[in-house]
């Protein structure tokens, strides 16, 4: 919260339309699966039991903002885990794994464990971005499957589906 505020007052000066991702509890995604959550939703839920089998809880330690612009412009800041983050890359690549075996399509490659804090629409300069004063460490005990799913509100609402700590039982 306040390192987003910090991030607002730094580039708002500058003209640009700064959003802030709404977060009730600090996530860090691992694959991007939203096309499939709804029509699958079973088969993706074994995959991440079965991904987990293996994983403990851990501590990885963030300390580094990072920014990625895409091909519209917006900036993403993010907070970067620098070390204990192999647990999360180990996972990340069995459920991968498990993922392809039932034929999911989904973003692989390079992956470096982050926090999104905020997006920033227009012509900004990481240069704004203000330090950050410590590092963070923080314990990972479990993984969720947020998605897609029918709500009183709307049509489709995005939320928590499923979650599971570690070590999980299949």
């Amino acid at each position: 919260g306040a390192y987003q505020t910090a991030i607002y007052k730094a580039v708002n000066r500058d003209g640009c339309t700064v959003r802030n991702l709404p977060r009730r509890l600090i996530s860090i995604p691992v694959l991007d699966l939203s096309e499939h959550v709804d029509e699958a939703l079973e088969i993706i839920l074994l995959s991440v039991r079965r991904s987990v089998t293996q994983t403990k809880a851990f501590t990885a330690t963030f300390d580094t903002i990072g920014v990625h612009a895409d091909s519209k412009g917006a900036h993403y800041i993010s907070l970067q885990a620098t070390s204990g983050h192999e647990p999360l890359q180990d996972l990340r690549a069995r459920l991968s794994s498990e993922l392809n075996r039932y034929g999911f399509n989904h973003q692989e490659g390079n992956w470096q464990p982050h926090i999104p804090l905020t997006r920033i629409d227009g012509e900004s300069l990481p240069e704004a971005m203000p330090a950050l004063s410590s590092s963070i460490s923080l314990h990972i005990a479990g993984l969720s499957v947020f998605g897609c799913h029918p709500s009183s509100r709307s049509e489709k609402d995005f939320g928590l589906r499923y979650s599971i700590e570690f070590p999980a039982r299949i």
